[in-house]
């Protein structure tokens, strides 16, 4: 305890990258008891909270909330996991801290990501949005809106933070970095940590900004649609720079690179 769970890739993982099943590895997943529950339990908390959207904000609106995070959290994943394969990339000490997820834990795939981590983002950032926006409900205007999503990431970043380090524990996914090789909390690198917290505030100012121009500018919800797709990869390469610039940044504080702040050896 209290250092990195090293791993090193299967010799089938760049094989098997794109696919939605993971070949042989699907039959060790389906026949673990532990990730059929975990996985039905995610997907039955994603079709509630959909529901509620629905409700609440209507169909189009929560499709894109569900939809958005899933590609919006699903490609930014997919690409830091890519870029851990990479020669230059390993080389490097793994700067930014490079992972994979176990092919024998999770049923179905988004390539490199389990479908139920998607679902997961969605879960996390739906709920935290929804609390912020319960306690704060009153509050209005952009310095709110601001307030607001800050406060939505870091709830969110702090949900994962509790299961971050069990799911490493349980070889749900494996880091790649050494002990000394990153910034960690609970011996999870920090870029995690900031990923979550940035990709979901962010994403919170620009789903609710997006959703209101049908109100705001009288815009067509199919144009509002159409908009929808193409500037939310604009703000996928935004924030992978950002967090990548804020971790670089952190690398060249003197004494700092290489702790590992924990609790109780975590």
């Amino acid at each position: 305890m209290g250092k990195f769970i090293m791993a090193t890739y299967p010799s089938d993982f760049l094989t098997l990258f794109f696919g939605f099943f993971k070949g042989d590895h699907f039959f060790s997943a389906v026949t673990n008891p532990s990730v059929i529950i975990a996985e039905v339990i995610t997907y039955i908390l994603t079709v509630l909270l959909i529901y509620h959207g629905v409700k609440k904000y209507g169909a189009w609106k929560i499709l894109l909330f569900f939809f958005g995070s899933f590609l919006y959290t699903g490609l930014e994943e997919n690409a830091m996991i890519y870029l851990g394969t990479l020669p230059i990339v390993q080389t490097s000490g793994h700067i930014g801290g490079t992972y994979f997820f176990n092919y024998n834990m999770y049923l179905f795939w988004f390539m490199a990501v389990p479908i139920m981590v998607c679902c997961m983002w969605f879960v996390f950032a739906y709920s935290a949005f929804e609390i912020i926006h319960y306690l704060l409900n009153e509050r209005e205007g952009t310095k709110w809106l601001l307030i607001k999503a800050i406060l939505t990431g870091l709830l969110a970043m702090m949900l994962d933070l509790l299961i971050d380090p069990v799911f490493t524990r349980l070889q749900k996914w494996y880091w790649l970095n050494g002990p000394g090789e990153a910034l960690a909390i609970l011996s999870i690198p920090l870029s995690n940590f900031l990923g979550w917290f940035v990709l979901i505030a962010c994403f919170a100012i620009y789903w609710e900004k997006l959703t209101e121009l049908p109100e705001t500018r009288g815009w067509s919800v199919k144009k509002t649609v159409g908009t929808y797709i193409p500037t939310l990869f604009a703000l996928e390469i935004g924030t992978i720079l950002l967090v990548g610039g804020l971790t670089v940044i952190l690398s060249l504080i003197p004494g700092l690179w290489g702790q590992n702040f924990t609790i109780g050896g975590i």
